[in-house]
């Protein structure tokens, strides 16, 4: 065996020196991976996308809430999107053996939906919606289970409260005892494992803010649900789903703005048509009129 593996481990040393000086000959095997004139210019990092997202999400997130404001494109495509993906809700289906079990949590089930919002404005299919919308636009959510007292009148004691990222700053990094650290206001243990956000009591854009609205909470992971969609591996918080397309809206919409503007301003010109002034020493707008003399000496 050990034969084998000697002579297994040469060949594969044999190939690789063969492959790189083949390589090394006939220039680079990728276009992509090349330095001439159409890619001097390019010059691509090569940190992780949590050093990117930390430098850069605030601005992805904010630049991708303006076009979905004021881009008719950028705001039909979220609605598409979130109609395709959600449409009138995710419904789950009890498939317990007993049917008198069964009728009972959908009773309960339902009645529950309707009061889930812990800000009291749509029931959970609309929490879903608004979740869905959320992550494509901002590039993440995060769900807040709250336990509600029994004396709240609640069908069940627990709703759910959806919170925008700009709650958990992406600032906060700094080690922990023990091993652990928080990154990007996630709480992670020595072995990696999440164990709490750290998060505002109020949003931090509100601009009606109470006396503790930037105070920050520790809220056990066990009360979180962070809702993105990872890209790479070690991802911990997400990337809206309009960033690679955002410069171009911007564009787009600029140039469509201008296209619009120029055909305006263009229509309102009129055309003229003009005939020639006549000339010789009784031409001219100012010239005296004609007159001439019949046969009974009346001007004409």
């Amino acid at each position: 065996m050990l034969a084998i593996r000697a002579l297994a481990a040469s060949a594969l040393r044999t190939t690789a020196d063969w492959i790189v000086r083949r390589g090394a000959a006939a220039g680079p095997a990728y276009d992509a991976g090349g330095f001439g004139r159409r890619t001097r210019d390019w010059l691509p990092t090569s940190e992780t996308i949590n050093a990117i997202l930390f430098t850069s999400a605030e601005t992805l997130r904010a630049r991708s809430r303006d076009m979905a404001r004021k881009s008719p494109w950028a705001g039909a495509a979220l609605d598409t999107w979130q109609a395709n993906v959600i449409g009138t809700g995710i419904k789950p289906q009890s498939l317990h053996p007993e049917a008198a079990f069964r009728r009972a949590l959908q009773e309960t089930w339902l009645a529950w939906t309707d009061e889930s919002d812990a800000d009291d404005v749509t029931d959970y299919y609309g929490q879903q919606g608004l979740a869905a919308r959320a992550v494509k636009e901002g590039g993440e959510v995060f769900a807040r289970f709250r336990n509600r007292r029994p004396e709240d009148g609640l069908t069940v004691p627990l709703q759910i409260q959806l919170l925008e990222p700009e709650h958990v700053p992406m600032e906060l990094n700094q080690p922990l005892p023990g091993g652990g650290a928080v990154r990007a206001g996630i709480e992670f243990d020595a072995r990696g494992r999440r164990v709490a956000y750290h998060m505002t009591r109020n949003h931090p854009g509100d601009t009606v803010l109470t006396a503790r609205g930037h105070e920050l909470v520790r809220v056990p992971a066990s009360e979180i649900m962070h809702v993105f969609a990872p890209l790479r591996p070690g991802q911990i918080r997400g990337t809206p789903g309009l960033a690679t397309a955002l410069l171009r809206i911007f564009d787009f919409d600029h140039y469509e703005d201008a296209e619009l503007v120029r055909k305006r301003d263009s229509a309102m010109f009129s055309g003229f048509i003009e005939e020639p002034l006549p000339t010789g020493p009784d031409g001219g707008p100012m010239a005296a009129q004609k007159t001439e003399t019949d046969a009974a000496g009346v001007q004409t």
